[in-house]
């Protein structure tokens, strides 16, 4: 009896600090059209203070080159620049196709009040979670704490915050036309749509193939708990587009 074929492969990677428990719900996604996910959650602190080890980190993923990625908000999307440039490195094949929800939000970190302002909203719900308190998308207190000491960061590394801000202009250079979905919303404090708009035109401008989900009433990385039927079926779509084509 021939042996089955393999399943695809999807590389799911979180937002910065998020959770198993969280990212559990888009990899069952995965599995319901079909996939194998794996899933990889990058930490917002290390990517900065550390991009040596983050670098490391994309390599390792990168020996296993996934069917298709999935980034979700900015430190996936950050992550999935990363990946990419070592597949190319190591002239891995590259994935069939890629779904983008909730970035990239990058532009904005070029300068320091917008950089602070990105994190100070990333990381209010994770930094909540670990005082035991009630995760919410913005704290008077925590909030503006964390937005002054990621204004100090973006003074003292500008190398680092460089390498960030370059991260959509890298992809848009390096991948070859690939399907693409984008999710978004005008409802996302942290990734305003516009921004998600602006990447969408420029993926069309270099001859990707972009279908596009905008999701009404739910905030960032909210999208597929605010619409799971509507995110499946462009899921579906997207893997039954590609996955008999060469990668």
């Amino acid at each position: 009896m021939p042996r089955p074929m393999p399943r695809p492969t999807a590389l799911l990677l979180g937002w910065g600090n998020s959770t198993s428990r969280q990212l559990r719900p888009f990899a069952e996604l995965w599995r319901e059209v079909g996939c194998e996910p794996s899933v990889f959650v990058p930490s917002t602190l290390r990517s900065l203070v550390d991009p040596a080890h983050f670098q490391a980190q994309a390599r390792a993923l990168a020996e296993q080159p996934p069917r298709f990625v999935h980034a979700l908000s900015d430190n996936g999307f950050l992550t999935w620049s990363l990946v990419l440039t070592e597949l190319l490195a190591g002239s891995a094949p590259l994935p069939a196709a890629v779904v983008l929800d909730s970035c990239p939000g990058i532009a904005r970190w070029r300068t320091r009040r917008g950089f602070a302002a990105a994190f100070g909203k990333g990381l209010t719900p994770s930094a909540l979670r670990a005082l035991g308190r009630p995760p919410a998308a913005e704290h008077a207190v925590l909030t503006p704490a964390i937005e002054l000491a990621f204004r100090a960061l973006h003074r003292l590394m500008p190398g680092a915050i460089a390498r960030m801000t370059d991260a959509p202009e890298q992809v848009l250079g390096q991948l070859p036309p690939r399907p693409h979905l984008a999710v978004f919303g005008p409802d996302d404090a942290a990734v305003p749509e516009a921004e998600s708009l602006a990447f969408v035109a420029a993926l069309r401008d270099r001859g990707h193939a972009v279908e596009t989900l905008r999701v009404v009433g739910s905030g960032h990385v909210a999208h597929l708990k605010h619409d799971r039927a509507g995110y499946r079926e462009a899921v579906r779509r997207l893997v039954e587009r590609t996955v008999t084509t060469p990668g």
